[in-house]
């Protein structure tokens, strides 16, 4: 019986230890080839986004079938923990959309309250207080903060009215976008607790369709 056999043979035994610790696996098995890595990413995004369970057992397919003395129960770990980490990501992402709609909308309203104000008492000033005229944006390096700049100043009646109307409709944008936002979070946490709830199946997928492949090599 050649090496390659005998390397296949003691693979299998250790799949079938089904709950058994990993120990032997671990000292007769090489580590994830870097190589490796990327594809066993795709398939835990592909576990977290949800994909079909065919889907997903195709990719591993392809990944078991491409590479030799691959550590099956490692791989499998790595693809599992992907999964989780991919979709714990996504809602993140999504809450801080949230965090960050909910920060524009309370500052650029309170800006817009200042500045009504402030045109108000216009009427019949000969001098008007110039104001300073800000800008709000999500701020790119740190999501669920925002980034509030001074842009000029404002002073005479269509200036005012003109940023007025400029807040107005940004306030009204982002009161849209937050809408989205909102329906997004719920999908995105919706689908970490499926993930979460469909990973023992998955697991168990993932170490039958390996058995079955390494059958079919010895």
């Amino acid at each position: 019986m050649n090496k390659k056999i005998m390397s296949r043979l003691t693979l299998f035994m250790v799949l079938t230890l089904i709950g058994a610790p990993c120990l032997l696996f671990a000292q007769n098995q090489p580590g994830l080839s870097p190589n490796l890595l990327p594809e066993l990413k795709k398939i835990g995004q592909l576990i977290s986004e949800g994909k079909p369970q065919e889907e997903v057992k195709v990719a591993w397919k392809n990944v078991l079938i491409g590479s030799k003395d691959i550590p099956v129960q490692t791989a499998i770990d790595y693809i599992l923990t992907e999964a989780k980490s991919d979709a714990k990501k996504k809602a993140d992402a999504a809450r801080d959309r949230v965090k960050t709609d909910s920060l524009l909308t309370s500052r650029i309203g309170e800006e817009l309250k200042t500045v009504r104000a402030a045109n108000a008492s216009l009427r019949g000033a000969n001098a008007p207080k110039p104001l300073k005229r800000m800008t709000f944006r999500a701020n790119p390096r740190m999501p669920g903060t925002i980034i509030v700049r001074e842009s000029g100043t404002v002073s005479t009646k269509p200036e005012f009215d003109n940023y007025i109307k400029e807040l107005e409709e940004k306030l009204s944008t982002i009161g849209d976008d937050a809408q989205l936002a909102n329906i997004d979070l719920q999908s995105k946490l919706q689908q970490q607790q499926q993930t979460i709830q469909m990973l023992s199946n998955i697991s168990k997928m993932l170490h039958d369709t390996a058995m079955a492949i390494i059958r079919k090599i010895g």
